[in-house]
């Protein structure tokens, strides 16, 4: 059960790391493995981005947690602090350690999250082993969107945010997507509430019936 929760929180940190690459946004950000992070006197995060790249984070922070159940504690503590805080030779040690602890099925899935390797290779990592690929941007808020739709499978807030990108960026395409939101009964409470904040400010209705883009 351990390894599967191991996986889990893989898959999710790879999620969310493609889903920054669907949105553009990893070639203004700073990809100091395992994290992303921005220099916000150049560019503002949009909530999408800085949601996908705490959900990165806390996914590592989990592995770690799961981690403390399985091996050493005193020495998966000081592999976190090295891989999370540390610098790039910290790191690498923490990583070695690891490298040389974690049974088979662990480090086949941890390893990737966590070392050193370019953004390219991560990338082609989250292919290999969950089959998660980078979606186009419309797919990737489309897809959070339909997420919203069930009020118990966004506790998040990635519906919401996905939403107010649609509406900061005006993206037409995917209006329909919002009035879906705004209408349905079952859509997560914070979700609607989006949907509803938009449709104050843009005649959707008006936009899709002249075919707007």
């Amino acid at each position: 059960a351990l390894v599967d929760a191991i996986g889990f929180q893989s898959a999710d940190y790879f999620r969310a790391l493609t889903g920054l690459a669907a949105l553009g946004t990893l070639e203004r950000a700073r990809f100091a493995a395992p994290f992303v992070a921005w220099d916000q006197e150049q560019y503002q995060p949009s909530l999408l981005e800085q949601l996908l790249a705490e959900r990165m984070t806390g996914s590592v922070r989990n592995l770690f947690g799961l981690l403390l159940l399985l091996y050493d504690r005193r020495c998966v503590t000081d592999a976190q602090r090295a891989v999370m805080v540390g610098g790039a030779g910290a790191q690498r040690l923490g990583v070695e350690y690891l490298d040389n602890v974690l049974e088979p099925a662990i480090r086949r899935v941890i390893l990737p999250v966590i070392d050193e390797r370019p953004l390219g290779e991560k990338l082609e990592a989250a292919r290999a082993l969950f089959g998660i690929t980078v979606s186009s941007r419309t797919e990737l808020l489309a897809g959070l969107v339909e997420e919203a739709l069930d009020e118990a499978g966004d506790s998040a807030g990635f519906g919401a945010a996905a939403l107010f990108e649609i509406y900061s960026t005006r993206y037409g395409r995917l209006y329909p997507s919002v009035q879906k939101i705004r209408a349905s009964e079952y859509a997560e409470p914070l979700a609607r509430e989006t949907a509803e904040w938009i449709s104050r400010r843009i005649d959707i209705a008006a936009h899709l019936r002249t075919g707007g883009a």
